[in-house]
């Protein structure tokens, strides 16, 4: 499921297909990545490393 999710968001990232996806995502954790707030500003996962850490896909709009 885990995979299934980072495949997802690197799919949103612009990286297409099973195959980049999974070569682009050799050796990251979800601390490499960043995302859009909802105000629209970068944060980076790193900031939540050491942390229990659940991801949750919600709409904002």
């Amino acid at each position: 499921m885990f995979r299934w999710a980072i495949a997802s968001a690197l799919g949103i990232l612009g990286i297409s297909g099973p195959a980049k996806a999974d070569e682009a995502m050799k050796g990251k954790t979800v601390h490499d990545f960043a995302v859009k707030t909802i105000d629209g500003e970068d944060f980076a996962m790193k900031s939540y490393a050491g942390n229990v850490l659940m991801v949750v896909n919600v709409a904002s709009k």
